[in-house]
């Protein structure tokens, strides 16, 4: 073979054909790199070519993401997640190209959530495509695999997958039942004067926000951003506040659901009556965290899925958290058997309800609300 530069590129043997991506054990595999040549192989069909990666996105390309997952989903997906979509997130945008390009995508946003003040470090993980073409050749788990790499450098301890299916089950993801659903009659509160919220309120939300025990960890810009775009959860929203709280409303098909509130519970769950009685509602309903789950709420089927891709850094992060939950002797137990864990069977312990593990459900999830990619 002639010269070649370091870049690597792994390829998978996969029914006659080799696909590019990242080595798996037990798989048939042939390291080539950029300047190659590649020829037939004995046996086989003619090698998969013309794609490259998994590589991450460069700055100067974050457009034409942008432009492929638009395509991909039919909707304009840079104007609804800007912050997805940004040269700034373009490091954490993974792609495989062919031809010059995109052909498949995986975007995460780094972000911290706050647990009872302590925090932990996430990765949110949207905007999953591969174009129909290129689909059926594991190009996204490849991708999805070499971004698990890429985050946990950057102490990235658990990724929220804003999507459900096999894909994500073979990456090792499970499925988050924790959300909880409150349904509210209406009632109203003379002492209640809302309206709908602007810029303007901004400053009022993010106050209003920081009184959830489990919640985001917001920066201004950030928020400003998500929030001017009107869509909350992939769909167009609007925010109503007062005072001491507020609300961000969807409507679904023939239902109103309040799919974030800042405030005290009881504050959100005044103003989401006291909203359906102005409204002409016969009933508004809230979606919040475990922590939030009153007797009689039903749960609440979140399209969302959770991976823990390293257990150092989990448990490094919430030593805090057990520290405050747990005796001395319980922690000398808990820990290392946490440790010990596969990191499927941990995912299932810290954050899965009823998981046959031996393990309570440890760790409360917040709902998306307005950090949805």
């Amino acid at each position: 073979m002639e010269s070649f530069n370091s870049s690597t590129i792994t390829c998978f043997a996969l029914s006659g054909l080799f696909i590019l991506g990242k080595m798996t054990e037990g798989r048939q595999t042939l390291v080539l790199r950029t300047g190659d040549s590649i020829g037939i192989l004995p046996g086989r069909e003619a090698i998969l070519m013309g794609i490259k990666g998994p590589a991450i996105l460069g700055r100067e390309s974050v457009k034409g993401a942008g432009k492929m997952a638009s395509e991909t989903f039919n909707k304009d997906m840079v104007s609804i997640y800007p912050n997805l979509f940004s040269e700034s997130n373009a490091n954490n945008l993974v792609v495989f190209e062919s031809q010059g390009r995109i052909i498949t995508l995986v975007g995460m946003l780094p972000v911290k959530i706050s647990l009872f003040g302590h925090t932990l470090k996430v990765g949110l993980i949207g905007s999953v495509c591969t174009l129909s073409e290129f689909r059926g050749k594991g190009l996204a788990l490849s991708a999805l695999q070499f971004l698990e790499e890429h985050a946990i450098k950057q102490e990235i301890a658990v990724f929220l997958i804003s999507g459900s299916g096999g894909l994500y089950s073979r990456f090792g993801a499970v499925n988050v039942n924790s959300f909880a659903l409150k349904s509210l009659k209406p009632q109203e509160f003379r002492n209640i004067t809302f309206k709908e919220a602007g810029e303007q309120d901004l400053s009022s939300i993010m106050r209003l926000y920081a009184y959830n025990p489990v919640r985001f960890l917001r920066t201004t810009e950030r928020f400003k951003k998500s929030f001017l775009t009107g869509y909350c959860m992939d769909k167009p929203a609007k925010t109503f506040v007062t005072d001491s709280s507020y609300v961000s409303v969807l409507q679904e098909e023939d239902e109103t659901v309040i799919v974030e509130y800042g405030g005290t519970l009881e504050n959100g769950k005044n103003l989401a009556s006291h909203l359906a009685s102005k409204k002409g509602l016969k009933e508004i309903r809230m979606i919040v965290d475990s922590e939030r789950r009153d007797k009689g709420d039903k749960r609440y089927p979140l399209t969302c899925m959770v991976k823990v891709i390293s257990s150092e850094n989990v448990l490094n992060q919430l030593n805090g958290y057990f520290s405050e939950f747990f005796n001395f002797s319980e922690l000398k137990e808990v820990v290392p058997a946490l440790a010990a864990m596969g990191l499927t069977e941990l995912t299932r312990a810290l954050f899965v309800t009823g998981a046959r593990n031996r393990m309570p459900a440890l760790l409360p999830l917040p709902v998306y609300g307005w950090d949805y990619i």
